[in-house]
């Protein structure tokens, strides 16, 4: 039996254990109160006190929080987190010297904790220290691999005035994690510096592809492209004076390198149509307008680029990109044979895991999963994979752990189209943590939280992420999740809109009894296969409003989009009854209001389709060949979307000749 003094310590001891289960889930406002309860019985007891400073410091009083976390080091002089937490309200209260004393006393009990020597050194740079900042960085760095260590000492080397020494330290930081917003745009920065415009706009796309809030790349990218894109309208304005005669070849691919890193791939399209046979140039400047082919025209001039692509391997036949350039092209035709093949001649060279990855995306298309998913990590070696990878000071989760006492973060690492595509698995994680987090787009974030209630803690990519003990990409769900990808557990649909937000859009669009129809002509252009992100949307508008005079109903045309040629903006200017609504929405939201309000949705694999789909809204997706692996073959409904069906564009033919379907579809959807 225990005697008094110990049940009453026992009874402190399962409050404070009570109040740490509350604090680490957010419930910060109840671990507060069970340690003002155990201090009242125990002035001094150090972890009532440094719990509680926390609990203070996390809801904003700071100086209540510097005075109970200096009472918790008072408690226990020897207590180093004591010691770091104290010196964190510190430097929220902008008392830089007493945060350093209070790092350094931390470091100095525990050399180990690498934070104290990160914290050092990030106050020591505030104060233009930086010698010394960098030698607490490099200690910090010593303890463990810390990222932000790392970036803290290379941008006290760009304080100092060692540029080249900052590119290569941001260079050593992006070895480890490819994706980092602040060594991207740092770099960026130190490179701009140095006049290398077009080297800094690539890490401000990587950048910004991590973190779009991301203030320096925002503002930075803002000013390189406007340099970069004077640049090409001058060329293309002398180009159209002199013709090819008066330029210089190291000049133009220069400047088709420029257009391609801006995504101007038409203006790269009718250069190359310009230049005479037989003086398209030398070997690099062909690869480059070929790479433009590629990521515009598509299929539809892949005849064209498989003959540029042989006549550049017959050139160079070691050259280790030309089998991956060649079965992107087969792919894009539907071609999966001549692909595969293709990309088995690149197993073995430089390209071996590109090549891998994408084997294993044609074997997922055929619904062949045995073998494909060993290489599905591989995807991080593509780069038109469009993942980009994140690295945290956390271990990575292998889906073979139990962690059900830890924090689990997910994050998006692809398109929002895959965000919603995938996104609406993680809720399957139920058990596997104690909790889990979801990291995606802004836009979605709101969706997300509607989506899944209090299943899954849903974050907005770009602000300041909660603490956690593992992290894993969405995709890495997939081999856990959906094995077989012919049959894809069962996924929530009801996805919904804001309810404040749909009576605002209510308003706008007016009547409420005729047939609304949300269309998506055009979305997320692929790298490599322009005709899978656009479909004419006059032709769609056409079978449409017949579709709608068929079922004797008035019909109502939204265009979820604002992007249009030229040439069909003339072609819609007087279409009938059809709403366009431009720059007015705003977000995802704003879509999703506007879905909200509509009977069915028909469009290409996009993200408003998709949004569409995941809201259980009969939903037609229209696929050219090369469509993602997650449509399969040949199928014509998708257990992804219980409510959306499929309709393919086979081949060479035209969309003209495939939309009369459409109909038909419909009728079988729309009530």
């Amino acid at each position: 039996m225990n005697t008094p003094s110990n049940a009453q310590e026992s009874e402190v001891e399962s409050a404070l254990d009570t109040a740490v289960i509350h604090f680490e889930a957010g419930r910060i406002a109840e671990a507060e109160e069970l340690c003002a309860v155990v201090i009242q019985r125990e002035p001094e007891n150090f972890k009532a006190l440094h719990l509680r400073g926390n609990c203070e410091r996390q809801r904003g009083d700071l100086g209540k929080a510097e005075r109970t976390l200096l009472g918790a080091t008072a408690s226990r002089p020897d207590s180093a987190l004591a010691h770091l937490d104290y010196g964190r309200v510190l430097v929220q209260l902008g008392r830089a010297p007493q945060a350093l004393a209070a790092f350094l006393r931390a470091a100095e009990l525990d050399p180990t904790l690498g934070t104290a020597h990160h914290n050092a050194g990030a106050v020591l740079e505030s104060m233009g220290r930086f010698a010394e900042a960098i030698t607490q960085f490099e200690k910090s760095d010593a303890t463990r691999r810390n990222i932000s260590s790392l970036v803290g000492g290379a941008n006290c080397l760009v304080a100092l005035g060692h540029g080249d020494a900052a590119i290569a330290a941001y260079r050593r930081v992006l070895e480890l994690d490819p994706g980092n917003a602040d060594a991207n745009s740092n770099l960026a920065a130190a490179l701009l510096a140095r006049g290398d415009l077009l080297a800094a706009w690539s890490h401000l796309e990587r950048a910004l592809a991590t973190n779009p809030q991301h203030a320096g790349a925002n503002r930075n990218h803002v000013q390189v492209w406007e340099t970069l894109t004077t640049r090409v309208d001058s060329f293309l304005s002398l180009h159209a004076q002199t013709g090819n005669g008066g330029l210089d070849e190291a000049n133009v691919t220069d400047t088709v390198r420029t257009m391609l890193a801006l995504r101007r791939i038409d203006d790269i399209v009718a250069l190359f149509d310009s230049v005479p046979a037989g003086q398209s140039g030398s070997w690099e400047l062909r690869m480059l307008c070929v790479t433009a082919l590629i990521r515009g025209p598509g299929a539809d001039r892949a005849e064209e680029t498989l003959a540029q692509l042989e006549t550049l391997r017959r050139e160079s036949p070691d050259n280790a990109d030309l089998p991956i350039y060649i079965g992107s092209v087969w792919e894009s035709l539907g071609d999966d044979a001549n692909a595969a093949s293709s990309y088995r001649s690149a197993l073995g060279s430089s390209q071996d895991r590109i090549a891998q990855f994408r084997l294993a995306r044609l074997a997922l298309k055929e619904g062949k999963a045995a073998d494909a998913w060993s290489a599905w990590r591989f995807r991080w070696d593509d780069p038109d994979s469009g993942a980009t990878r994140r690295f945290f000071p956390v271990p990575e989760w292998d889906a073979r752990e139990v962690i059900s006492d830890q924090t689990l973060l997910v994050y998006c690492e692809s398109g929002i189209a895959d965000a919603i595509l995938f996104g609406r698995l993680v809720p399957l994680l139920k058990g596997k943590a104690r909790k889990i987090m979801l990291e995606t787009d802004p836009g979605l974030a709101g969706i997300f939280s509607r989506l899944f209630g209090d299943e899954v803690a849903v974050l907005a990519k770009g602000k300041a992420l909660p603490t956690f003990d593992r992290h894993c990409a969405l995709s890495d769900l997939l081999p856990l999740l959906c094995p077989d990808p012919t049959a894809v557990p069962a996924l929530p649909a009801n996805a919904s809109a804001d309810s404040a937000r749909v009576p605002i859009w209510r308003d706008r669009v007016a009547r409420s009894s005729v047939l609304r129809v949300g269309l998506v002509s055009a979305g997320e252009l692929p790298r490599t296969n322009r005709a899978q992100a656009r479909v004419p949307a006059s032709e769609l508008v056409t079978q449409l409003q017949r579709f709608g005079a068929s079922r004797n109903r008035e019909l109502e045309l939204f265009l979820l989009h604002d992007e249009l040629p030229a040439s069909e903006r003339e072609t819609l200017a007087n279409a009938r009854n059809l709403r366009t609504f431009g720059r007015s929405i705003e977000n995802l939201e704003d879509f999703a209001a506007l879905i909200a309000l509509c009977d069915c949705i028909v469009g290409v694999d996009a993200p408003a389709t998709h949004l569409a789909a995941a809201m259980g809204k009969p939903t037609v997706f229209l696929l050219a060949d090369g469509a993602s692996w997650q449509w399969l073959q040949a199928a014509s409904k998708t257990s992804w979307y219980p409510s959306a069906s499929l309709l393919r564009k086979v081949g060479t033919h035209a969309w003209s000749q495939v939309l009369p379907e459409l109909q038909h579809l419909l009728h079988a959807l729309v009530p």
